[in-house]
């Protein structure tokens, strides 16, 4: 199964370079790298180095080293892809090359710009961050960790990954679980990590709720805004509820009597008006009865007239017969003219007679018709004078319901605006009580709120620890590393749940002196890595470890880490340094290791260790990273 697994992300050189300076670097080989020396002489520093290429924010230079400018590093990807990176010293972006470049190649070479971490994702550029490009090279997919129970959320990144990576001197002696990120208490977002690590699943499906913090803000952000409520409120009214109420029922009884005497006024007015229209309407229907009377009447005197002038024709026709029958042959009465000299016509006496008959015949019947036309007259005027005195009544009645209103309309305008004032009072009295018992109301759920005890929240579904069987599975590839190294009595091995820790022999790895907590912690974070790569889980596959053998101390460093204790003096005369060793060299399939030590490693590691000695300032050799090695 080995064989199958691609190897991880290997660094082969760390290079410094300046201008003025000679370049400065350590090579690392694929498998196991040992570097060691007494202490200053800068081991230390390459782990930070190494780490801060791995997008760490800062890094100290010693004195040495305050010329050099830049960084490189050579890395072997996973693909079998050889690539260089390059930062300042001072920080900042990291700029990435294909293949192993030297210092003076770079310049001329095209690079591809990264963010040290993703909080450089934040800005237009660079648009990728080296931890999403190591990251995806070893096959890992964008994950998201839970950072507490509430299911607030941080993006899987190298950064979060690095205390698997690199282990300091003083991570390896610490008390503190081996999960625990360095410099911060132990949180949902270590143990989510770690859960995340053994089984590649993470927290993105699980949905946030407010932490217990926001939760008492928001409680005191209500208590604050009500009390201020309630100030506002008291503030404005100087009694209480009761009294208020009972103004308001007095109030509510005075309007009442007023609103009632309204309404009678308007309803006598009402039937007034109604009254008055039915006047109006009368009157108006009545003198347009006589308008229509009197023009009857007048078309009735003129036809009386024509008849009359009618009569006048006829008498004059019934004169001219006359005349013409008593002319007989004498002179013309206009002209004079004698018979001789007179055209008659053949007039004869019986045809003017038939013409005097028939006009006095037509005079006959237009004085029958004038009789009957008289009569009809004296009636039209009989009924005018009627229909007018009626139109008089009914203007006079208009005229009483039109003064009957008028004196009214006072009366009720009065009483109106009274109950309007009186409901203006009412309606302020209400808004008062509503007011009162809504202070009373707020004034509850200050108190309800102030004995409200937030608890911590959880996020449903959330489980940031590892299940039973990856814990037990964890805990036999721990026991594994052990007995690789010949850990001596070693009996059971199993993770702690509670203390997120290893426990051998029924002891808690905390209970051990500093040299036995340093191999304890190295074996987890080499089992962490074995698991990993055997399962194909997210890891680099990169491992430094800094004084993991501090059991081995030397009289030198008792006066840092302190005299051995009886667990690592018993330690200390076994050869599990040689196994350790050993065993590391044996696991290069899955990754690459480099171990900062102080302590000489034993001649039977030679032939399969990449193996640099730092003398320090004053020794013999190589004296540590810088001055450099002439080349």
């Amino acid at each position: 199964m080995v064989k199958d697994i691609k190897h991880g992300i290997r660094v082969k050189r760390l290079l410094f370079a300046g201008t003025g300076c000679e370049d400065a670097w350590v090579d690392f080989s694929a498998g196991l790298s040992i570097i060691y020396g007494g202490s200053n002489a800068g081991k230390s520093f390459i782990l930070k180095s190494l780490d801060f290429m791995f997008g760490a924010e800062k890094l100290r230079l010693p004195k040495q080293g305050t010329d050099y400018e830049r960084i490189l590093l050579w890395v072997e990807l996973p693909s079998e892809r050889s690539i260089t990176l390059e930062r300042s010293t001072r920080g900042g972006n990291v700029k990435l090359y294909k293949g192993f470049l030297k210092p003076q190649e770079t310049d001329l070479a095209d690079s591809t710009i990264l963010a040290p971490n993703q909080k450089g994702r934040k800005s237009k550029r660079p648009t990728q961050s080296l931890s999403d490009f190591l990251l995806s090279e070893v096959g890992a997919k964008p994950a998201q960790l839970a950072r507490n129970e509430a299911g607030e959320k941080a993006s899987f990144s190298l950064r979060l990954l690095s205390h698997y990576i690199f282990v300091g001197e003083d991570e390896m002696i610490s008390e503190r679980s081996p999960i625990q990120i360095p410099d911060q208490r132990m949180s949902s977002l270590d143990k989510s990590l770690f859960r995340f690590l053994l089984s590649g699943v993470d927290d993105s499906a699980v949905t946030e709720v407010p932490k217990a913090e926001h939760l008492s803000a928001a409680r005191n952000g209500k208590i604050e805004l009500l009390q201020e409520f309630v100030n506002a409120i008291e503030s404005q009214s100087a009694i209480g509820l009761d009294e208020v109420q009972a103004e308001l029922h007095r109030t509510s009884g005075l309007a009442d009597k007023i609103a009632e005497s309204v309404r009678r006024y308007q309803t006598r007015i009402d039937v007034l008006t109604l009254q008055r229209r039915t006047h109006l309407n009368a009157r108006d229907l009545s003198a347009s009865k006589t308008a229509e009377l009197r023009l009857m009447k007048l078309r009735f005197l003129e036809l009386e007239a024509l008849h009359k002038s009618d009569l006048e024709r006829l008498e004059g026709l019934d004169e001219a017969a006359l005349l013409v029958s008593l002319m007989g042959d004498t002179e013309c009465l206009v002209c004079g003219a004698l018979p001789i000299h007179q055209q008659k016509s053949k007039i004869t006496e019986e045809s003017v007679e038939q013409h005097r008959l028939a006009a006095e015949a037509e005079a006959s019947r237009i004085k029958r018709d004038l009789v009957t036309l008289h009569v009809t007259i004296d009636r039209l005027a009989s009924e005018i004078i009627e229909l007018e005195e009626e139109t008089a009544r009914f203007a006079a009645d208009v005229t009483t319901v039109e003064l009957e209103i008028a004196d009214l309309r006072p009366h009720e305008y009065a009483l109106r605006k009274s109950f309007e004032e009186i409901l203006s009072k009412k309606n302020d009295l209400v808004q008062r009580a509503n007011s009162q018992k809504q202070l009373q109301e707020y004034k509850s759920k200050i108190k309800e709120l102030q004995l409200l005890k937030i608890g911590r929240q959880r996020a449903e579904g959330l489980s940031v620890s590892i299940d039973n069987a990856a814990s037990i599975e964890f805990s036999k590839i721990v026991k594994t590393v052990l007995h690789a190294w010949q850990y001596p009595d070693m009996g059971e091995v199993h993770f702690d749940g509670k203390d997120q820790d290893i426990v051998v022999n029924g002891r808690e790895r905390n209970d051990n002196g500093k040299g036995v907590r340093a191999i304890l912690h190295s074996a987890f974070k080499v089992a962490v890595l074995i698991y990993c790569r055997l399962k194909q889980l997210p890891h680099p596959g990169l491992l430094v470890l800094d004084s993991p053998l501090l059991t081995y101390r030397g009289p030198m460093q008792t006066h840092k880490f302190g005299e051995l204790g009886e667990d690592e003096k018993r330690f200390q005369q076994t050869a599990l340094n040689e196994h350790f060793y050993a065993h590391l060299a044996s696991l290069s399939p899955l990754g690459q290791f480099i171990v900062l030590e102080n302590q000489d490693p034993p001649a039977s590691i030679h032939g399969q260790a990449h193996i640099i000695r730092f003398s320090g300032e004053k020794g013999d050799g190589r004296q540590g990273l810088f001055p450099p090695l002439s080349a």
